[in-house]
Formats: structure tokens, C-alpha cells, sequence
């Protein structure tokens, strides 16, 4: 393994002539750091182009970065700052992303919303829809709307374990929503800080602390949170926040 020198200097290493496109932004550098590992062993069974290899390498090594993975303290630390349960931040989390921040090919998690980007008229398909295409759909609306208008597209977009939109940048503490998405490319640490001021912005506070799912529901996702992409059946944003808490708990308890 490398130690963790070596990954924090492959971490801080320049990408822009390593990944096309708008990719040098939201990329962790595990795949980098696999290949650097696989070149510097003469691993002849590395395969880079093969994601489930290119993870597993990946992960081993980022996980010596101290700013990859989250732990439990950390959210701790967030929920006494805002005077609530850290589970709560944790539900939010999962229900937001599942538990990853970073997809098999080590990208942020996005989900474009096409009715958050403003385009001209000659590319209709990047401002209407919905947003749920798939990861590798939404990486490549992304791409095309990238090149049509780079600070748009980066705005237009969820990104990260918070799922935090880039439009927002300004009210959590950056210049643009490009160093919004470097910095969160750097790991799920440096996304925390986001989502702290995320909440504060909407005035969650006091809904944390209440355990109130619909106020919560409302303030990050959106008033009308009921009646967003649910079919007959399916949990709405509040029951969801609920039965995930519920489910952090009982798995912490065991």
C-alpha cells in the first residue's frame, strides 16, 4: 500500500492534463492514485479500464486520506454546532446518496437538473426533463452542457453524499461552483463543512432539533417534496428521512 504521504501527494497533484472535459473538477484521484500504485508494483493484472478493479484499488488507497471517508465523530461534531442528533445528518445523508459519495469510477455523485440549467434555444434537451437518468446518463447530459456553458451546467447540478446544488455555492462559502466542486472532489470531509452551512441557510435548526421530517423535508428538499417524482406506493421525502433515522439507530444500537 502507499503510505499516506504519498497519497496526499498524488491527492494534491495538478489533473487538468489527466482528465478531459470538466472532469478534472469532480474526479477523485483514485483512479490515479490505482494506476500510479499499479505502474509503481508492475501489477500486470491492473486493468484501468476495468471500474470494479479500478474501485477496489481506488478505495484502499483513498482511505489512507484523511479527508475521504466520514466517520461518526465527524457528524457528531456538525450536530452539536447545530444542537441535534448527529443520526439525524446521517439519514440525510444516506437517504440523499445511499452511503457513497463517489461513484465506481471515483466522480462525485451528480444528478443534473435540466430545469435548473439555462441554455439557448438551439439545446432544448438540456433544459427540459426531468433529471432522473441514470449515473452515466447524468454525467453525460452533464458533459454536453459543460461544453455549452461550463458555470451553468456546474450550478445545475446536485453534487456530492449531501446532494448539494451548485447554484448554491455562494451561500456555503464559495467564490464559484467551481471551487465548490474541486473542494468537495476532495473527499467526504470537505463536503461536511457545505452541508452545515446548507442547513443553516435554511434555517433548519430548530427542525433538526424537533425531529420535524416534514419541515426538514420542505427546507432541503423542497415544499413541494409530497408530490416530486412519487408513484402510488412510494415513500414521500419525509418517511423516508423517518425510516432511515430509524434504521441508524437500531443499526448503532447492535
Amino acid at each position: 500500500l502507499l503510505t499516506k504521504s504519498e497519497v496526499s501527494a498524488l491527492l494534491s497533484s495538478d489533473k487538468d492534463d489527466l482528465f478531459p472535459n470538466a472532469s478534472h473538477l469532480y474526479t477523485q484521484q483514485g483512479d490515479v492514485i490505482a494506476e500510479k500504485y499499479a505502474q509503481a508494483k508492475g501489477d500486470d493484472l491492473f486493468n484501468p479500464n476495468d471500474p470494479t478493479t479500478l474501485y477496489d484499488v481506488a478505495q484502499a488507497h483513498l482511505s489512507l486520506n484523511d479527508n475521504y471517508k466520514l466517520t461518526h465523530a465527524d457528524y457528531a461534531e456538525v450536530a452539536k454546532e447545530l444542537k441535534c442528533e448527529p443520526e439525524i445528518l446521517q439519514a440525510i445523508a444516506e437517504v440523499e446518496s445511499g452511503k457513497e459519495a463517489f461513484d465506481v469510477h471515483g466522480r462525485l455523485e451528480i444528478r443534473f437538473e435540466p430545469t435548473h440549467f439555462s441554455s439557448d434555444e438551439t439545446h432544448p434537451e438540456l433544459s427540459s426533463g426531468t433529471s432522473h437518468y441514470g449515473p452515466e446518463r447524468n454525467y453525460k447530459i452533464f458533459e454536453k452542457a459543460y461544453q455549452v456553458d461550463p458555470e451553468a451546467a456546474l450550478e445545475a447540478c446536485s453534487w456530492g453524499k449531501f446532494q448539494l446544488m451548485g447554484e448554491n455555492y455562494s451561500h456555503l462559502g464559495f467564490s464559484s461552483p467551481q471551487e465548490m466542486v474541486k473542494t468537495m472532489a476532495q473527499g467526504e470531509k470537505a463536503q461536511l463543512p457545505a452541508f452545515k452551512k446548507f442547513l443553516q441557510h435554511k434555517g433548519l435548526e430548530q427542525a433538526l432539533q424537533e425531529k420535524d421530517w416534514g419541515k426538514i423535508a420542505s427546507g432541503y428538499n423542497g415544499k413541494h417534496y409530497k408530490d416530486r417524482h412519487i408513484k402510488p406506493g412510494q415513500k414521500t421525502y419525509d418517511q423516508k428521512l423517518k425510516e432511515k433515522y430509524d434504521e441508524i439507530k437500531k443499526r448503532e444500537n447492535n
